[in-house]
């Protein structure tokens, strides 16, 4: 048999069986084989896996790869995520071991900021309420609130908080946002205010996040920080969970403090089992989407292109 890139994501294999990536890893002895686990016996030789692509499983778990896993497989030589998370990943102890740890590139920012800007719009004018009072035969027309004009703030200008930014100009909002990193020529050809993390949550109609998960950015946004949110101000979450007290909006959204909330990433993936999480996705002004931030098929099919390529590269070096 010839290497084997093994991965742990459907979305990953589907990409590749469904485009030319197969006929171009199969001209140069590679297959793809998906398998969600790192539990023996496997359908396959460990010897032949040269490629480890570590993505949610099926079950939408995300399998941590470090020294135990790269140990299953003794010819391991590149791991990569697949997406720009790699919290899953011990880089330092892959490296360590000669294993090239690939980071994608953010070919997935104006996908999220499409999925985050839709939020915005289904929010405002209630789309997915109105369409469920529709299906269950009920016809009753509510006012809703424009969108021009409005605040939106934005903590995290990087790559996917600037794609926000431009979207959220040419619908007519007043852009108001916080980055650690501040390039003044930047945000003024994008039109964007800076103003501190307090002011942005203060002052913002529309608030939403785009920061990595860290120890620092762990309940960014707190239970302190959700109460001084303005009243009737909605919050949009497509970045991770972990970034904002998921109890504490729950609770402003219950009360009503807040007018709803979209969120596409949760605490614990899938959300199910977990009582608050369950509470907070059934309630009436909440949108809630199974982490479907990069999931397009142009995306989807850029990121496997990237992945291919870099492992391609790889065998034509050893």
């Amino acid at each position: 048999m010839g290497k084997i890139i093994l991965t742990t994501t459907a979305s990953f294999a589907e990409a590749v069986s469904s485009s030319d990536l197969k006929v171009k890893l199969a001209e140069r002895g590679m297959e793809t084989i998906l398998y969600d686990s790192f539990l023996p016996p496997f359908p396959f030789g460990v010897n032949d896996v040269f490629a480890l692509v570590a993505g949610h499983t099926l079950k939408g778990e995300m399998l941590q790869v470090g020294r135990r896993e790269a140990a299953i497989f003794p010819n391991l030589r590149i791991v990569s995520p697949f997406g720009i998370g790699v919290n899953h990943l011990q880089i330092p102890e892959l490296e360590r071991l000669g294993i090239v740890v690939k980071i994608l590139p953010h070919f997935s920012k104006r996908t999220v900021a499409e999925l985050t800007i839709s939020f915005v719009l289904a929010l405002a004018r209630r789309l997915v309420p109105l369409t469920q009072l529709m299906q269950a035969g009920v016809w009753k027309r509510e006012n809703a609130v424009n969108i021009a004009g409005k605040t939106l703030g934005i903590i995290g200008l990087g790559a996917i908080g600037k794609e926000v930014a431009k979207l959220g100009q040419a619908l007519g909002m007043r852009i108001l946002a916080y980055d650690l990193v501040y390039e003044e020529s930047v945000w003024n050809e994008l039109g964007v205010e800076r103003g501190d993390q307090e002011q942005i949550i203060r002052e913002a109609d529309f608030l939403t996040l785009h920061l990595p998960y860290t120890s620092e950015t762990k309940n960014l946004l707190g239970r302190a920080a959700i109460m001084k949110m303005k009243k009737g101000a909605y919050f949009i979450n497509t970045a991770r969970g972990g970034v904002v007290d998921e109890s504490a909006l729950l609770e402003a959204l219950e009360k009503g403090n807040l007018a709803g909330a979209a969120l596409d990433v949760f605490s614990t993936e899938p959300p199910f089992a977990n009582e608050a999480l369950t509470r907070l996705i059934k309630l009436p002004n909440v949108i809630a989407t199974p982490h479907i931030g990069a999931f397009t098929q142009e995306t989807r099919y850029q990121i496997a292109k990237y992945i291919c390529d870099e492992i391609i590269h790889l065998t034509e070096k050893v």
